[in-house]
């Protein structure tokens, strides 16, 4: 009789945590989303960086690839358990996702073009020009900074870097702007590494960090510090070395110190 009371009242407890917090049941795996390619260097670290953070939250990661545009409206409607990598002030219009406070890689974003009389040192340098600028649909920081300095007449959108790359090429435009690891990693490949395409100026430097829905704030606090824990432990650093990622900002400071 005993064993019997023993079993209801734990059967009950089970299904009364289960009932008032879900990360018991259903928030097992979390579904996480990037432009990024995962065969990418960014997307590689990136993977590599959170599939152990979410490990010691005994959480299963999911990579999910999508266009930028289309995870800004997935991850604040819950279609998405969060976003793996946006700026810092990305999170001040998005009220429903909350941002994992630790950055995973200090970045920035920068000039490409093939004319090499072009030179510029951040986005007020656009001012009083009449480049023609393409810059990727979605990419936060382009979309608020770029139209203060630039006419409207003077700026046109793309679905991905190849697009916006290939315009310069064709001088359809004058500079592509992007971001750090996204321009280094097309520049790398195999379809621009000969080109004349080339770095003509750093528009902004950022921290960038992980966001998740905010039904996930708890994990959101934990995982900022596991990875503060895992830079401290040297992980970041191999995992950067692993997958290959540069930084061309980072490069030019070193050379300035």
């Amino acid at each position: 009789m005993l064993k019997k009371y023993t079993c209801v009242v734990l059967c009950l407890f089970v299904l009364f945590t289960i009932g008032i917090n879900p990360s018991f049941s259903e928030l097992r795996e979390f579904s996480i989303a990037t432009h990024k390619l995962p065969t990418s260097p960014d997307g590689i670290f990136l993977n590599l960086v959170y599939t152990e953070v979410f490990r010691r939250l005994s959480v299963k990661l999911k990579y999910k690839v999508y266009p930028a545009k289309r995870i800004e409206r997935m991850a604040g409607s819950r279609e998405l358990d969060g976003e793996f990598s946006r700026i810092y002030h990305y999170g001040d219009s998005q009220p429903n996702l909350v941002r994992v406070e630790e950055p995973h890689w200090e970045s920035g974003f920068l000039a490409v073009g093939v004319d090499p009389k072009i030179k510029l040192n951040g986005w007020h340098s656009l001012n009083s020009t009449s480049y023609k600028i393409v810059y990727r649909r979605g990419i936060k920081g382009c979309e608020i900074n770029l139209p203060k300095y630039v006419k409207a007449g003077n700026l046109d959108k793309v679905s991905n870097i190849y697009s916006g790359f290939h315009k310069v090429m064709r001088n359809w435009a004058d500079i592509y702007v992007g971001s750090e690891m996204d321009v280094l990693s097309a520049l790398d490949s195999n379809e621009f590494k000969r080109s004349d395409l080339r770095i003509v100026g750093i528009m902004d430097k950022f921290t960038a960090h992980m966001y998740l829905h905010k039904r996930h704030k708890i994990f959101a606090l934990r995982a900022a510090k596991i990875l503060k824990e895992m830079k401290e432990e040297g992980l970041l650093d191999k995992y950067r070395k692993q997958a290959g990622l540069k930084s061309y900002i980072g490069e030019k400071e070193n050379t300035k110190n």
